[in-house]
């Protein structure tokens, strides 16, 4: 398993797990169906990288059909997110219901392996969500002096995760894939928190839990390595360990 896979997988775990906490909280609140539906969206996006990498070129399409998805979620999650009702886009949301429609038709065709179409589809899911970050950076430009520092941690956050998705696209290098993915990963957390407090946690603080769940995650693993070393990685009673 390389770092791609596994981020993939990281990253993956980390988009369900949020989606799944964030609806079974209560009282339940349209913004929380909403950043449900974009973190399932991103769930299907790193679950479809996994698929694909481990199934080989032919469960592309599977990557492909979910990150489809991904414009009309993120649309629909940051307007709601910073209460921007504009009618520009109110209409670029309208049109990526048809737009997502339409590649999803694409992705699930017998020809979705061709880069004909492969190509304009990832243009089309990266070209949404740059131009919409963009309209919704001139809104938190436009904002209020202690709102303008929140804004930008969201808005930079999910532009540096566009860009290191991009690598996702490179099939031959595992890294920057796994860059992508750990981004997101941290991104996806950053807002489940921020939803959650009702507040933009910091960088310091982002970067003081995701340090706690580091140690903790590694003191696990060093026992299991210990389990593993004690008894043999060929003997029965690994199973319980696992």
């Amino acid at each position: 398993m390389d770092i791609a896979i596994s981020s993939a997988l990281l990253a993956s775990v980390v988009c369900l797990g949020t989606a799944i906490a964030i609806l079974l909280r209560r009282p339940q609140r349209p913004l929380y169906n909403r950043f449900a539906l974009f973190a399932l969206a991103l769930f299907g996006w790193s679950g479809g990288a996994l698929v694909s990498r481990l199934g080989g070129e032919q469960m592309t399409a599977v990557q492909l059909a979910s990150g489809i998805l991904i414009p009309p979620a993120a649309a629909r999650f940051f307007a709601a997110l910073m209460r921007n009702r504009s009618v520009r886009v109110q209409r670029l949301t309208n049109w990526t219901y048809t737009g997502s429609a339409v590649g999803l038709l694409a992705a699930l065709s017998p020809f979705s392996d061709r880069v004909v179409l492969r190509l304009p589809m990832a243009i089309y899911v990266f070209g949404v969500v740059a131009v919409l970050f963009l309209w919704l950076r001139t809104y938190a430009t436009a904002a209020a002096a202690a709102e303008k520092q929140r804004w930008r941690y969201v808005l930079f956050g999910g532009a540096l995760c566009l860009v290191l998705a991009f690598g996702e696209l490179v099939r031959d290098s595992a890294l920057p894939a796994a860059a992508g993915h750990l981004a997101l990963t941290l991104y996806v957390y950053f807002l489940y928190q921020s939803i959650v407090h009702r507040r933009f946690i910091a960088i310091r603080e982002l970067f003081a839990k995701a340090a706690l769940v580091a140690v903790l995650t590694l003191a696990a693993a060093s026992i299991f390595a210990l389990l593993v070393i004690w008894v043999g990685p060929s003997q029965p009673a690994l199973l319980l360990f696992n």
